[in-house]
């Protein structure tokens, strides 16, 4: 069992290789005398408990940090050899399911993507509001077929040099960029640009809203 002393303290891990291996610093291994209760230790280590203890114990001011000796001092709990192996069992199985659980949350931005992209479809496809219609003897076909150029003025912005401070110092004017297309609204602008850059760069100013 590897656990780490400082920056980070407490990372525990369990050796599962072939070959012999050396350590870096900041790491110390705990060969136990009977391999068998390796797995537990693995486990006991990186509970809420002991890592309360490990800390409790830590020195240092800017990083904190555990010594060899310090570490050999904590208390650690030590079932019999059997129910050792029952706490090894039920753990494998129980974080098992949570690393599972943890794909699949991870998964959750794609599926919210996916859903975004689902009622856009239905949306702009009329199945959306297909009830509404229904109900407000309103026909699909009342939809207009038209392109954007129709429906809005499109415009292009433009980039003041970032080397001109004239550009940029104290600016009162709020000026997009690509980025904060991150969002679906935009409530505020992270950079402003000045009247001279909006003079001498031609830049575009549109209206609020």
């Amino acid at each position: 069992v590897v656990i780490t002393t400082e920056a980070p303290m407490g990372n525990i891990a369990l050796v599962d290789i072939s070959e012999k291996f050396a350590l870096a610093q900041r790491a110390i291994c705990l060969q136990c005398y009977e391999p068998e209760v390796g797995r537990f230790l693995h486990y006991a280590l990186r509970s809420p408990a002991f890592q309360k203890d490990l800390a409790l114990n830590a020195t240092g001011t800017t990083v904190r940090g555990i010594k060899a000796a310090t570490l050999k001092k904590l208390s650690i709990p030590i079932p019999s050899s059997a129910e050792q192996k029952e706490i090894v069992g039920r753990l494998d199985k129980l974080l098992a399911q949570a690393e599972a659980t943890q794909v699949h949350l991870a998964r959750i931005p794609d599926i919210i993507k996916r859903f975004r992209q689902s009622v856009l479809t239905a949306a702009v496809s009329g199945e959306l509001t297909e009830e509404w219609r229904e109900r407000n003897d309103v026909l699909i076909e009342h939809w207009i077929a038209t392109n954007i150029g129709c429906v809005a003025q499109v415009a292009t912005g433009k980039t003041p040099k970032r080397t001109n401070p004239a550009y940029w110092d104290e600016g009162s004017i709020p000026w997009l960029t690509s980025a904060a297309t991150g969002t679906a609204f935009i409530f505020e602008a992270e950079h402003f640009v000045t009247n001279v850059a909006i003079k001498e760069c031609t830049l575009k100013i549109f209206p609020a809203g």
